[in-house]
């Protein structure tokens, strides 16, 4: 696959001239001043994704995003909450998937909203890996 490099900022993308923003954001600045609970949260998202394979991690402004290839999963550090975004090719509705929206044939977008360290369970993280699969395909 070919991949293309924005010369300001060196973000990888699978399109020629990708819209994006070449803002950096470290993670420790989207998780400051957060509770405790969230950073576990994140840490333990980022603990299962990583056995998955080849990702990058790609904080911006308005989120971390984790990629293989193209992005699979969206994190947003909130005050109480960690809310994720990722990607099935079917429709899940069960908890703690709070929305979907299909964007194609074989694209749902998943909304989860994560508040407390037990729900990155088994079931979400075969979730998440499922999303890494379908977009690094």
């Amino acid at each position: 696959m070919t991949m293309w490099t924005c010369p300001n900022c060196g973000k990888k993308f699978r399109n020629q001239n990708q819209e994006h923003s070449c803002a950096r954001v470290p993670v420790d600045a989207h998780l400051k001043n957060k509770p405790a609970g969230i950073r576990m949260i994140y840490d333990r998202l980022m603990q299962e994704v990583h056995r998955f394979g080849d990702i990058s991690v790609n904080p911006v402004k308005s989120s971390i995003q984790v990629k293989a290839g193209a992005n699979f999963l969206s994190i947003r550090a909130k005050k109480d909450r960690v809310e994720i975004d990722f990607f099935l090719d079917r429709e899940v509705t069960k908890s703690p998937i709070s929305r979907t929206f299909r964007i194609s044939a074989h694209r749902v977008l998943h909304s989860a909203v994560l508040e407390s360290y037990e729900q990155v369970n088994k079931e979400l993280v075969n979730w998440l890996r499922e999303s890494y699969e379908l977009v690094a395909g």
